[in-house]
């Protein structure tokens, strides 16, 4: 069964016209490593995350309180120091670590009861602590990430056991690695736009000076997250592509922003929702429920067009269809700020998806498309509180040889069908609620299925 985020609200759909370029100059960030006490270690890393002990030795470290052991099996260093990080995320504090087994460094960040692994877990730490990469902090972030994944990289442990380092250099420790942070300097940044995609994709590219090494980063960003990080040393055509964990977003409900692009409102009672699907946000407003109109809205937002722009037209159309019928064709008016607004009723009588722009008429120039599905549905109850809804459309039936109409009939017969399974299933046989249930039970009608 599809499963799509309930929303309470009016669609809001925003039009963002962008592109551009940042250069960033010289700067240098030294950071501070400072390694921390038994006690600092028990209180901000092992106390909050008692999985990173392994069970031969909880009693020593837990019970009895070796400090000894403590210290000689899970060192720690701290950093310190560094402006963007404790401006962009104050409460945060990161950690260099250890792997006493593979002898090998790793770089933590730690916010309130939560751990992330740097820089795999870049995305989930922002995401978290509630930022995003937009337009107008990618280099920042960026910069960030380059930090942090520097940190993250060995100083002295590189390529070799710990004995053979030990036989070269008799005087390294484990101290020597952890108090370790390579001077990095910012040395050239940009950052653009690719108003192609079907959503807006923001590049930043950034040269930095590590050590005496000279390094490329290049990230691509989409949905306020970076989802490709690659570096390459200046001269040098190998290529080091960073693992990143790319977060699946589950909106608020009743709100969602993603980019700046799109909003939805709190408007009771009305019905909408949204999905992703195959990197188009898909919306879904209910213009029919239990065959009468719901008289709910769409409210279009546009924004990033030249102040005062003429000639901006809003066009919904239908698509996956013998037809395609244009639902709306609206001029808007954009003021001195760049931004335009439209409110849309869409009839109840036409249900289908369409495909949501906004377009120059005189350069042709456009926005990035949406869908929008307007539909129907049919809801009741089993029992107590457990209610169900069946989501259709007119469009799927048109090829159907009693046409379009017959949705509603067919959506019938799903609302009879699972009704009889229920009082089969679920009263006579007594097997109990479905493992996925909510109380809330969906059934989608879609193309594939009339």
């Amino acid at each position: 069964m599809k499963v799509r985020v309930l929303f309470l609200g009016l669609l809001v759909f925003s039009f963002l016209f962008a592109g551009g370029r940042k250069v960033i100059g010289k700067e240098v960030v030294v950071p501070r490593m400072r390694m921390l006490s038994a006690r600092e270690i028990m209180r901000e890393i092992l106390q909050k995350f008692p999985e990173m002990v392994p069970d031969w030795c909880k009693d020593n470290i837990f019970v009895k309180g070796d400090t000894e052991e403590v210290i000689e099996l899970f060192p720690f260093s701290k950093v310190e120091g560094v402006d963007l990080l404790q401006r962009l995320l104050p409460n945060v504090n990161f950690y260099k670590g250890i792997n006493l087994v593979a002898m090998y460094p790793y770089f933590i960040a730690i916010s309130g009861t939560n751990k992330y692994k740097m820089p795999q877990d870049f995305n989930r730490l922002i995401l978290d602590n509630g930022l995003e990469v937009t337009d107008k902090n990618i280099l920042e972030l960026a910069k960030m990430f380059v930090i942090l994944a520097v940190g993250s990289e060995p100083v002295f442990l590189k390529g070799g056991e710990w004995g053979e380092w030990r036989k070269r250099r008799p005087s390294l420790t484990i101290e020597d690695e952890l108090l370790s942070f390579p001077q990095i300097t910012f040395l050239e940044g940009r950052r653009s736009i690719d108003k192609k995609k079907t959503l807006p994709v923001y590049r930043a590219f950034l040269k930095v000076k590590v050590g005496d090494q000279t390094q490329i980063y290049s990230f691509r960003i989409r949905r306020g997250q970076i989802e490709e990080a690659k570096m390459n040393i200046e001269g040098e055509t190998v290529i080091h592509y960073f693992h990143l964990k790319v977060i699946k977003i589950s909106p608020k409900r009743g709100e969602l922003d993603l980019n700046g692009e799109i909003n939805i409102v709190t408007t009771p009672p009305s019905d909408a929702y949204v999905e992703w699907e195959k990197d188009i946000p898909h919306y879904y407003l209910i213009v029919k429920k239990n065959n009468e109109p719901t008289g709910y809205c769409v409210q279009f937002h546009l924004s990033g067009f030249q102040p005062n722009q003429q000639h901006i037209v809003i066009l919904v159309r239908s698509i996956n269809s013998r037809y395609a019928d244009t639902l709306l064709r609206q001029p808007v008016a954009i003021n001195s700020n760049g931004e335009g607004s439209f409110l849309w009723v869409p009839s109840s009588e036409t249900t289908c998806i369409t495909k949501v722009w906004a377009i120059d008429t005189i350069s042709g120039d456009t926005t990035l498309s949406k869908k929008l599905t307007l539909e129907k549905v049919l809801t009741g109850r089993f029992s107590g509180d457990d209610s169900f809804w069946v989501y259709y459309t007119d469009q799927f039936f048109i090829n159907h040889p009693q046409g379009s109409n017959h949705s509603l009939t067919f959506a019938q017969y799903v609302k009879e069908a699972a009704i009889e399974s229920w009082q089969k299933q679920v009263v006579e046989w007594d097997l109990g609620l479905p493992p996925d249930a909510n109380r809330w039970h969906k059934f989608f009608i879609n193309n594939n299925q009339h």
